[in-house]
């Protein structure tokens, strides 16, 4: 459900990233945000930049808020805004707290229900949500394991 992306997207309120996760979309110099990641991390692809560039230790709205004036890390961020139909969810988080908290967990309950991967169909990621278990994985991403716990992706 189109409510459940955008909701869970919202865990990017509290997430960071190394820079070289999203070198696509500070590469695209086309707006002062994108000019302002490139010159953070350009020569530091292992650099880690806040995906919640208002409040990056809060978990509250402020994501919803920094992507209404395109400030959204990923490009899988923006593309939120742009999207017709997910824009006006955007914009109601972005203006209530409230309406982002309560589909934010209605929405981890409804993911915590899914059935677990059986058999060849499916796999939980170990080690980054955009390569596959066989693919492996490289330093950047053991880094960033080994630092965060996790990797994020774009």
């Amino acid at each position: 459900d189109v409510a459940d992306l955008v909701a869970l997207s919202g865990a990017h309120t509290i997430g960071r990233s190394q820079c070289g996760s999203f070198e696509d979309r500070s590469q695209r110099a086309d707006d002062t945000f994108s000019r302002k990641l490139a010159a953070n991390c350009s020569k530091h692809p292992e650099r880690l930049q806040n995906l919640d560039v208002i409040t990056p230790d809060l978990f509250d709205n402020a994501y919803y808020k920094a992507l209404g004036f395109n400030q959204g890390v990923f490009t899988s961020d923006m593309a939120l805004v742009k999207n017709k139909t997910t824009a006006p969810i955007v914009k109601r988080f972005a203006e209530s707290k409230e309406a982002f908290f309560g589909q934010f967990a209605r929405s981890m309950e409804k993911l915590a229900r899914v059935p677990k991967p059986a058999g060849n169909v499916g796999e939980i990621r170990r080690f980054s949500c955009f390569r596959t278990n066989a693919q492996g994985t490289d330093a950047a991403v053991d880094a960033a394991v080994e630092e965060e716990g996790f990797a994020a992706s774009a």
